[in-house]
């Protein structure tokens, strides 16, 4: 068996090197992963051996198998992938920063909205929570979507941020870490975060009591 010493040089410089592949800076990815500053690089000077969930973690960020992970090689797929997930994440910073600001405002989409899509594009499991509504934002080149769907009793969120064509056809959903969009969600319908940011406390307090 090989020493651990030696699993986890090669395992952060795979890391490292997979990075470089997709241009993704390791710094940006341990910020996005909620990783403190430099985590990766201690792994290599401390010998520390990683828990298995920030492996998976970072197998889901780089969009790799747990073999591509440890041989340091990744599909032209992947790299693909990896970069439009980037590109995700960069339009969903600016998108928060701009509606922060003002200058990008949210409505809540109306059957005689500017955007032509059916529920059933947006929602196809609608029946399955007892609260959904669409917000949009235009921008120069098209339109944002916010799809939230809603479970009170459950507290159950599921977020959605879609990117439009200029015409406010074809949906495509943006693939973006759900704590992002939540942020979103803030500008788009204040109260409705406030009411379900509250709720979620509640329910935390209650589940700690009871234990």
């Amino acid at each position: 068996m090989r020493p651990v010493n030696e699993m986890i040089d090669e395992l952060v410089a795979n890391i490292r090197y997979i990075c470089k592949e997709k241009n993704i800076s390791i710094s940006q990815m341990e910020a996005d992963l909620g990783f403190s500053p430099g985590l990766i690089s201690r792994w290599n000077k401390t010998k520390t051996s990683p828990s298995f969930d920030k492996i998976v973690a970072i197998m889901n960020y780089l969009n790799v198998t747990f073999d591509e992970l440890m041989s340091g090689i990744a599909q032209d797929e992947d790299v693909h992938n990896a970069s439009n997930y980037r590109k995700n994440i960069e339009i969903c910073e600016k998108l928060i920063k701009d509606s922060e600001s003002g200058r990008i405002k949210w409505h809540e989409l109306e059957e005689d909205g500017p955007v032509h899509i059916t529920s059933e594009e947006i929602f196809p499991d609608w029946f399955s929570y007892r609260f959904h509504v669409v917000y949009y934002a235009d921008f120069v080149k098209g339109y944002f979507l916010l799809a939230v769907r809603y479970h009170d009793k459950k507290l159950d969120l599921n977020l959605s941020l879609y990117k439009l064509s200029e015409d406010g056809w074809n949906p495509k959903q943006m693939n973006v870490r759900d704590s992002y969009i939540k942020k979103l969600l803030k500008y788009a319908d204040h109260e409705l975060f406030m009411d379900i940011s509250q709720k979620k406390e509640e329910q935390l307090e209650d589940d700690y009591l009871a234990f």
